[in-house]
């Protein structure tokens, strides 16, 4: 039997845990060759505990972590997100605060300086993507403040966002709408000023709606509002963790992410390039001829890049699908899979047939 204060301290433990973790999307737990760490590796709290082989669930130590969000930006899988004041909420709230004359000054939540500040926890949790959002939502220069972060307790926050700002530097390079695009960086503060200002977006608040009910209703609907309320709190008392073990799924799914960026690029005018370097956002993969058609590889992509055909005679690859998570590589067993170091841009979209057993017997 929990008392009044046992049941206090629960909600408020529960409802401070922003994070949430489907253990089914990581690539670790999908497949045990996969060498993925990310997560883990930039975690400087050490607060992500791996799984060790597949089936084993993600653990996250709620002592240790300190909601910073870099484990959300940096999965290619989406096996992390936010279940208070999520990405979208953050987003969105950024792009209220742009000025009509299309600036914006953003600061990590160790830099206090001025009234007119918009917060996030760390920059470490925006990804290029979410820049290109800003720009496209009327933000015409963004500025992006910071304290010390070799003081703060989220020390690879700065290294995640840096990345980032070089990821910005190869679209720049590529899309017409970003040509003349400057990023000037200060021992405080990275600075970046976009060639035109679009309109500014205005973010529209979810009206509530007054819901009516007869007195004959009335009853029924009190009743649905205490059984909503209940669930409500069952919530935060109930921890959000996962089971030690999980049936692993081979199901695709498409990661919001992903989504977003494919949304994003679409918006930034034509294509000054025919080819761009294979990396977190662009990948092409190439296949042995004497491929053996198993189909191990395409089993185990998460998003449904890889596909082989019913009869296994096809493979094909497409690559505004692939999200870089590499899991193809190690499920490869007889090592017939390699990645690619340039990706031709008029196939990102494209079924693209890697090899086939057709092709080869005609050879």
């Amino acid at each position: 039997m929990i008392n009044r204060l046992g049941l206090a301290n629960k909600i408020f433990e529960n409802m401070s845990r922003s994070l949430e973790v489907n253990s089914l999307r990581c690539t670790r737990v999908r497949h045990k060759s996969s060498d993925c760490t990310l997560c883990h590796m930039h975690c400087d709290t050490d607060a992500i505990k791996m799984s060790e082989r597949p089936g084993m669930t993600i653990k996250i130590d709620r002592d240790k972590c300190t909601d910073c969000g870099i484990c959300v930006n940096i999965c290619p899988t989406d096996s992390y997100r936010f279940l208070i004041n999520t990405h979208n909420e953050i987003i969105s709230n950024l792009i209220k605060n742009i000025r009509k004359n299309g600036s914006i000054h953003i600061y990590c939540s160790e830099r206090v300086e001025s009234d007119d500040n918009v917060f996030v926890n760390c920059h470490g949790i925006l990804e290029m993507t979410d820049i290109l959002i800003l720009y496209l939502s009327g933000a015409s220069k963004i500025t992006f403040r910071y304290g010390n972060c070799e003081d703060c307790i989220i020390k690879n926050g700065y290294k995640i966002f840096s990345q980032s700002i070089e990821n910005l530097k190869l679209l720049i390079e590529m899309f017409s709408s970003l040509v003349g695009t400057e990023i000037t960086r200060t021992s405080s503060e990275i600075v970046i000023q976009f060639p035109k200002q679009f309109d500014i977006v205005e973010i529209k608040e979810d009206k509530k709606v007054e819901e009516v009910v007869d007195r004959r209703g009335m009853f029924s609907f009190y009743k649905n509002r205490t059984v909503d309320s209940a669930k409500s709190v069952a919530t935060y008392l109930i921890p959000r963790e996962e089971p030690d073990r999980v049936l692993v799924s081979f199901e695709t799914y498409q990661p919001k992410s992903r989504t977003r960026f494919l949304d994003t690029i679409m918006k930034l005018g034509d294509l000054l390039v025919n080819t761009v370097q294979t990396g977190r956002y662009f990948n092409m993969i190439e296949i042995d001829r004497d491929c053996v058609y198993c189909g191990v590889c395409a089993k185990f992509c998460p998003t449904g890049a890889l596909s082989i055909d019913e009869d296994r005679t096809e493979l094909q690859f497409n690559p505004s699908k692939c999200v870089s998570c590499y899991l193809c590589q190690p499920a490869c067993y007889h090592n017939k899979l390699r990645y690619q170091a340039e990706l031709n841009l008029e196939l990102f979209f494209d079924n693209i047939i890697l090899i086939s057993k057709e092709e080869s017997i005609n050879e």
